[in-house]
């Protein structure tokens, strides 16, 4: 058997791996496979298929060899019988997810119903089952946590499958069109090939010795690795494992690929931006330490010292005098409880939670704004009403404060511009002074927050863009967030 340039499988053509070692290179497939002629009669299924629904507790009574699809499985929607009309007719592989309630539990599954050709005509179907329960688990989890992250992990997917000889030498390979152009490497190119012809030195000769290792152990192997092929670098997950002889012998070497790139690259930008998430957090400890320290702090230390004196005073100072310390003691502690509140409102401000971004911002320009200063919000009535994720609004509220008190602090502005607003699928919150601007690469790390916003951003899927010039500097973050009551 081996597999054309539109995906279909032929059978009984040309040259390639004997049926009876196709057979039994099917059996070492992880993954359930089974086949049915014309009528949906099964007549092939491999150990994979009956252990799998065995651990679903499908109970098959007899063997299901010879028995009508939906006979031996009577949970299948009607839709999967057209489906598979579709395959008869237009001879095109089909991938479909499905969900089903096996055992009292709900199982995901992800098929790959690819057409097996004979006479140009579609004889059988083989369709491989994946149980992908646990990894649609795993990405509503992280969509939770981090939207930017949806779906990553459904490009984790079974690409080529490799037969390999003692020396090294590709005998057969099984893959895909899409599988060929990622890689920029045909079946034509690599089948006939040593190891050595198709890849660096030091790579070749690693995977030879893994190859070799199986032949002499005949012990399957996994592993998981970067290969520079003709199309890029790629990380590969790789089972190799033994193909048994008549003789009692490893005849070959079956290698099943899966290609694991995008989720290698998802995976370290969720831990560059679970970094910046943890670096931002421990800068607002020590900016609220500092704040306490010095105005809080201050503010206490000279109450105590205040109510020291009074108390030292107090047995020969008169009652008018008496009054009027404490009348000045009560303004000062009052003075405090305000701090106090800024702090408390800095830290996660009512405003927020309650009614949202827009009031939040525009409570947070009243309360920061000097008299001699312009501040102003500009967002559309139909934003206003919005609600986001609290990370997104958080992440955003902050980047928006520190963008304003930079402002304050360092630009001399005569007018401070706030916007929010959405495009197409993300939230824009722009702060733009007409101060006398800064060097944005010179100023990294010199305590205007700029990194803490940036990774702010990131946190949330998102970006940060800051231009500045005399009489003009803008703050833009851009993150990706729908309407919680979209």
């Amino acid at each position: 058997m081996r597999q054309d340039n539109a995906g279909s499988v032929t059978a009984g053509e040309g040259p390639g791996v004997p049926d009876a070692l196709y057979g039994a290179a099917l059996d070492l497939l992880d993954e359930p496979l089974h086949v049915v002629d014309q009528d949906l009669r099964i007549v092939l299924f491999n150990r994979a298929f009956a252990r799998w629904c065995g651990e679903l507790g499908l109970r098959l009574g007899e063997s299901p060899l010879g028995r009508e699809l939906f006979e031996a499985f009577p949970f299948l929607s009607s839709g999967v019988r057209d489906e598979y009309a579709s395959i008869f007719q237009s001879g095109r592989v089909l991938v479909t997810e499905e969900s089903n309630c096996l055992d009292g539990r709900q199982v995901l599954t992800e098929t790959h119903k690819v057409p097996m050709l004979r006479d140009g005509r579609v004889r059988h179907v083989v369709t491989i089952v994946r149980d992908v329960t646990v990894q649609r688990r795993a990405e509503m989890a992280l969509r939770d946590s981090e939207e930017r992250l949806r779906a990553i992990l459904s490009s984790i997917h079974e690409t080529v499958i490799v037969v390999y000889e003692h020396d090294g030498r590709i005998t057969s390979v099984w893959n895909t069109p899409e599988a060929e152009r990622r890689y920029a490497m045909t079946k034509a190119e690599s089948e006939g090939k040593l190891i050595s012809e198709l890849l660096p030195p030091d790579e070749a000769a690693m995977r030879l010795e893994q190859v070799q290792e199986v032949f002499r152990t005949g012990r399957s192997s996994r592993g998981e690795y970067s290969l520079h092929l003709p199309g890029g670098e790629f990380w590969l997950e790789t089972v190799l494992s033994p193909m048994w002889g008549d003789d009692g012998q490893v005849g070959a070497v079956v290698a099943f690929v899966r290609d694991t790139t995008d989720r290698k690259r998802a995976e370290r930008h969720l831990h560059k931006a679970q970094r910046g998430l943890a670096h931002a957090r421990q800068e607002e400890r020590r900016r609220l330490a500092r704040e306490l320290h010095d105005s809080v702090g201050q503010s206490l230390t000279a109450l105590r010292m205040r109510l020291q004196s009074i108390r030292r005073d107090a047995g020969t100072a008169g009652a008018s005098d008496l009054a009027g310390a404490l009348d000045d003691l009560s303004t000062e502690c009052g003075n405090v409880i305000r701090e106090v509140r800024q702090i408390s409102h800095g830290l996660y401000p009512a405003t927020l939670e309650q009614l949202g971004l827009a009031p939040a911002l525009r409570q947070m320009l009243k309360a920061c704004r000097p008299a001699e200063i312009e501040c102003a919000l500009a967002c559309p009535e139909e934003v206003e009403r919005m609600r986001f994720g609290e990370d997104v609004e958080i992440a955003l509220f902050r980047i928006g404060q520190e963008a304003v008190a930079n402002a304050l602090r360092h630009g001399s502005p005569g007018r401070i511009e706030v916007g929010l607003r959405r495009v197409d699928a993300k939230v824009c919150l722009t702060v733009c002074d007409d101060g006398c601007g800064f060097d944005c690469d010179g100023a990294i790390g010199e305590g205007m927050g700029l990194a803490s916003m940036h990774e702010r951003a990131e946190s949330v899927g998102g970006s940060l863009e800051i231009s500045s010039r005399p009489g003009r500097t803008c703050v833009k973050a851009s993150v990706p967030a729908n309407p919680l009551d979209a």
